[in-house]
């Protein structure tokens, strides 16, 4: 999806935070003076509590249900579907949240772009080659889905750095998120908190990070993102989910088509008491939305949950329109 499609007018955003920084603040914290205005109309600064449910509320509750037994996931990731219920209680399958649940050293979050790997993107991205790329270097594939926006379909829109090395735009987008990846264990932090721009890059040259910009649409554990959109999509994010035991990483793929704000509202309240998502940054859908994940055996399928028909504009020369890639592997044992 292009990101200008949620480049909208003021009039259009529904402000969460009661604390909102200032423009001159939010730009001093991220040290450029090159945001821009449209960060903060879409995104809340560092919201203090839960959102509070808006009179256009639908979603009453999400919640998960273990992983399906014929799906086997490789070691260390596992697979739960994602329910919503309404306000009327009625209860449906919406999608899936592929967990990242090994130790530190097993499991593997990757970011490619087309910048450092044409072969796998020129002239279309070839999910197979990546596969085969990783199982030939003693990797398990899991899952392979784009990450960040693209303004032109060539290029990877905002700051973007692979291993070290910049991929992406010489100044940041108006998104505030970052999923920064640390020798493959990743980690969502926002523009506004960092500090010092420069010693971020610095550090992520020096130990070969990568990271790329996204909106936040969960931030320390409240809807930081609303947007009265009401056309229908299928959406996914990245997500931290803060649980008894820790943090669980992972991605959850909305195959059910909903609008963007519902589908945020439904990660917002998925919360059993003793945990709940705390962090969410949106990835890259629309003409960019195929993607796959893998069983334990290698076997691929499409991140649509099988109960749902496939997007009828997920077409092969949309392969063509991609310029980067969130990669899960694990250990080959």
């Amino acid at each position: 999806m292009e990101s200008r499609k949620f480049e909208q007018p003021a009039g259009d955003i529904q402000e969460e935070a009661p604390d909102r920084i200032s423009r001159r603040d939010f730009l001093k914290k991220a040290a450029v003076g090159a945001l821009g205005i449209n960060s903060i109309l879409t995104e809340a600064c560092k919201p203090e509590s839960r959102q509070v449910d808006s009179p256009e509320s639908k979603i009453k509750r999400g919640f998960l249900q273990e992983v399906r037994p014929q799906h086997n996931m490789p070691s260390g990731f596992g697979r739960y579907e994602v329910h919503a219920e309404n306000n009327s209680g009625k209860e449906e399958l919406v999608g899936s949240f592929f967990t990242i649940e090994a130790p530190s050293g097993e499991s593997h979050v990757e970011f490619l772009s087309k910048k450092l790997h044409p072969q796998f993107f020129t002239p279309g991205l070839n999910f197979e080659a990546v596969a085969e790329y990783f199982r030939n270097n003693h990797k398990q594939i899991v899952l392979q889905a784009a990450g960040a926006f693209t303004p032109d379909y060539k290029q990877i829109q905002g700051l973007a750095y692979e291993n070290g090395l910049s991929v992406g735009q010489d100044r940041p987008s108006e998104h505030n998120g970052l999923l920064v990846i640390k020798n493959g264990r990743p980690e969502i932090i926002f523009l506004d908190e960092i500090g010092n721009l420069d010693t971020l890059l610095q550090e992520a040259k020096n130990n070969k990070w990568s990271f790329f910009q996204q909106i936040p649409a969960i931030r320390h554990g409240a809807v930081s993102f609303q947007t009265k959109n009401n056309s229908l999509y299928e959406t996914r994010f990245f997500v931290e989910r803060k649980t008894p035991a820790g943090i669980t990483s992972g991605i959850v793929n909305f195959s059910k088509r909903m609008t963007i704000s519902e589908a945020i509202e439904v990660l917002g309240k998925m919360d059993s008491g003793t945990s709940r998502i705390e962090n969410a940054l949106y990835l890259d859908v629309g003409a960019v939305s195929e993607g796959y994940f893998y069983t334990k055996d290698g076997k691929s399928y499409k991140m649509t949950d099988e109960q749902f028909n496939p997007n009828p504009q997920e077409q092969d020369n949309n392969r063509k329109k991609y310029t980067n890639l969130v990669v899960l592997s694990g250990d080959i044992k």
